[in-house]
């Protein structure tokens, strides 16, 4: 088995599943390029091997073929590459190919090669036939008319691969997994260490030799794909929150990345702290080897539990092993870290779970937290906006969908939701009719039953002595969220 692909210390069940992504605004043309203008766009540096492709593995047989090829005439399989933003040429497909040219005329620099490398500096064809007419030839050997002839004469056909419009990370995505034609399938992260170099991702990939972490990720495949230095990227891209979350993963992230591609060097250190002291914390607590569960690590428990100790640094329990013990056994944990564990709700419940039971803010594991908010929400005229600076209160809740809580201001909703109960919220900006929500109109939070049809929308009441409120089609009607139960407090019933 390839070692590039053995991933068999990570859960299976934590792979994306996702697929059936399109790639649009492509452009894809294929040009012959001379062997001499593909060394001198090496020697400017136009040219460029990304990171995350392997290491050059060719023996010297199989090189001195390709070469004896070129200057043969024979046909060559076409070779691709990426024409990034900058007008830079990646190769995606044939670098054991371009490398054996350069290898051979000398154009590689020995400081930054491989031992392997080094060894195939001006390299001597080796291998061919003895009637070869250029057996045991290197180019130093060759006349200064196989030269030109190498040089000018020999050429490579290149499929180059550009964007329309290169801020399109979908698209260059899917370019780069569909269109890398070689042994080795690579990873997102292999991927966004090409398509975002910068301050950033030289960052991740020297805190991903920090010893502790190292102690969490022991396996060698992980290190080869990236695998560890994507789950740094995953742990400050949901700990900051800079955009919403939404699958598929790898697309959040890729987005996360491209806004903090030129991270400053104060907000590194700030980074360095947080992921440092978290993982110290965790190590601790914890142990080696805390993120492993049944079959291996799994990056979900690793990314929920990283955010909560992230968050909670000075506020960690005396019983934290057996909270962190319960938690990876319940069976509602488990299913948010499982096959559907990249979906927007498995990520924010689970999230959700580890901060709220590991860090003491509820007592029961089935419990959340959510706010309930001190402004009413109308069922009856209207009320004002609730905003970032509107009282609230926490409470708990064994319904894990709801975002938050509302007390109800009016009996228009009556006798289905009572002047003064609470009602739960899953925020949504999309609501089907016949569903009862919570809305935002002419400045007023309101609760009532969404209807539409061809011709109108109404907001309407359950109570028959309050007219539908219908909307006007040049004023704005904003969905905060559907009521998904109702709570009548205590003193109500009595």
């Amino acid at each position: 088995m390839d070692e590039y692909n053995d991933y068999s210390e990570f859960d299976s069940t934590d792979l994306e599943l996702e697929d059936g992504s399109v790639i649009t605004d492509v452009n894809c043309k294929g040009k012959d390029y001379t062997i001499g203008s593909l060394i001198n766009l090496w020697n400017n540096q136009e040219l460029k091997i990304p990171e995350f492709q392997r290491k050059y593995v060719w023996k010297i047989e199989q090189a001195s073929k390709f070469i004896e090829s070129l200057m043969l005439g024979l046909p060559i399989p076409s070779l691709m590459f990426y024409e990034d933003s900058d007008s830079y040429l990646l190769i995606i497909d044939g670098q054991q190919r371009i490398k054996s040219i350069l290898l051979f005329v000398g154009a590689i620099n020995k400081e930054n090669a491989t031992r392997h490398e080094k060894s195939m500096c001006n390299f001597t064809l080796t291998g061919l036939a003895k009637d070869s007419p250029y057996y045991n030839k290197s180019y130093a050997d060759f006349t200064d008319k196989e030269k030109r002839m190498f040089k000018n004469k020999s050429s490579l056909y290149i499929n180059l691969i550009s964007l329309k419009d290169p801020e399109n990370l979908t698209s260059i995505y899917h370019i780069f997994e569909r269109l890398n034609t070689g042994g080795t399938l690579l990873t997102a992260q292999e991927i966004r260490n090409c398509i975002f170099s910068g301050s950033f991702n030289d960052f991740i990939i020297k805190l991903n030799e920090y010893d502790n972490w190292k102690k969490f990720i022991t396996n060698k495949s992980s290190e080869s794909h990236q695998t560890d230095v994507e789950l740094i990227l995953r742990f400050f891209a949901l700990y900051d929150m800079i955009i919403p979350y939404k699958r598929p993963m790898k697309d959040y992230l890729s987005l996360y990345m491209k806004i903090v591609r030129n991270m400053s060097k104060e907000e590194m250190i700030e980074k360095q702290k947080i992921f440092t002291n978290t993982v110290d914390s965790i190590y601790n607590n914890l142990g080696v080897k805390p993120f492993h569960i049944k079959n291996g690590l799994n990056s979900s428990v690793l990314d929920s539990v990283m955010i909560a100790f992230a968050h909670n640094l000075d506020n960690i329990p005396k019983d934290i092993v057996k909270k962190y013990e319960q938690l990876c056994s319940n069976s509602e944990y488990y299913k948010y870290c499982g096959k559907s564990s990249n979906d927007k709700e498995s990520v924010k419940n689970r999230l959700q779970m580890a901060e709220d039971f590991l860090f003491g803010k509820v007592d029961s594991i089935e419990l959340k937290l959510i706010k309930l908010y001190s402004l009413p929400a109308s069922a009856g005229n209207g009320n004002i906006l609730f905003d970032d600076n509107t009282p609230y209160v926490e409470i708990s809740t064994t319904n894990r969908k709801a975002d938050f809580a509302l007390k109800i201001s009016g009996d228009s909703m009556e006798p289905e939701i009572p002047n003064g109960s609470i009602v739960l919220i899953k925020r949504q900006d999309m609501i089907n009719s016949g569903q009862i929500g919570i809305f935002l109109y002419d400045g007023e939070i309101r609760c009532k039953k969404f209807y539409k049809n061809k011709k109108n929308i109404s907001l309407i009441s359950i109570n028959k002595q309050y007219s539908p409120l219908n909307i006007s089609s040049n004023r704005r009607l904003d969905i905060l969220g559907v009521v998904i139960d109702v709570q009548i407090p205590q003193n109500m019933l009595n």
